[in-house]
């Protein structure tokens, strides 16, 4: 049975307390989260020979967690990846978002979901994020709710959930933005052999250079209109073999 513990990590200037979870499995092998960006801080695993290594890029101190360029370990939103020229329509109506990656809209925008505290608890043997984004928050329609959840296995498998609820129709897509690296931080990942999980939809190259969903149109990324998500990605760690796949979305 996985043991969750919760510490004080630190204080943001404001006086907000940053939270460190801890999930330690039977065997020892555990994942760090923390309640900036609802972010994977480390994930502690064996290698062949049972040697126990963190095997994700991360900082030390929790405000090196905020505005950074990479978006290390955290989840960006509303909607993760770049919306060309920060525009996109939607039943008719044209939205405008902020610039903050050359001429596009990237993760949200500098207020993404990543650059955000959320509500946080252990629950049911999990741990689990809450932000809830204003309607109109850096452009997007509707009061959206996302809800994030982290499980962990005796078998070195962590699970992550994603759901979010809006009162209006809007764009969404939730990903987790962590980087591997399998030797446990050490040299460069140029020998790793990984399993990714397919796209839930087929993918076509755009004239832009952005890869663009099929149903994507008139250069932006439509993403998910939807009032309802629901998506799940499992990584199995065992002996630092990275596999990953899609569980489960709906709208």
């Amino acid at each position: 049975m996985t043991d969750i513990r919760r510490k004080i990590w630190g204080k943001l200037p404001d006086g907000t307390p940053v939270y460190k979870y801890i999930m330690t499995n039977a065997s020892g092998a555990s994942v760090t989260l923390s309640n900036i960006g609802a972010g994977i801080v480390s994930i502690m695993v064996p290698d062949k020979n049972g040697k126990l290594g963190d095997v994700v890029l991360g900082y030390n101190k929790p405000e090196s967690y905020l505005y950074d360029g990479p978006c290390c370990g955290k989840v960006p939103g509303r909607f993760a990846n770049r919306i060309a020229k920060g525009k996109f329509t939607l039943d008719g109506k044209e939205y405008t978002l902020p610039i903050n990656n050359g001429e596009n809209h990237l993760h949200g925008g500098p207020e993404g979901f990543h650059n955000k505290v959320w509500e946080s608890r252990k629950h049911n043997g999990m741990v689990e994020f809450k932000y809830t984004s204003p309607d109109g928050e850096m452009g997007y329609p509707g009061n959206l709710t996302v809800v994030t959840r982290y499980s962990w296995s005796d078998d070195n498998e962590l699970k992550m959930t994603f759901s979010a609820k809006s009162d209006a129709k809007t764009v969404i897509n939730l990903v987790n933005h962590v980087y591997f690296n399998l030797n446990g931080g050490k040299g460069n990942i140029k020998r790793h052999r990984t399993y990714p999980y397919r796209p839930y939809r087929s993918c076509c190259r755009h004239t832009d250079g952005f890869p663009q969903s099929q149903n994507y149109r008139k250069g932006y990324r439509q993403g998910f209109p939807c009032t309802q998500l629901r998506k799940g990605i499992r990584l199995l760690l065992g002996s630092r073999q990275l596999r990953g796949r899609t569980a489960q979305r709906g709208r």
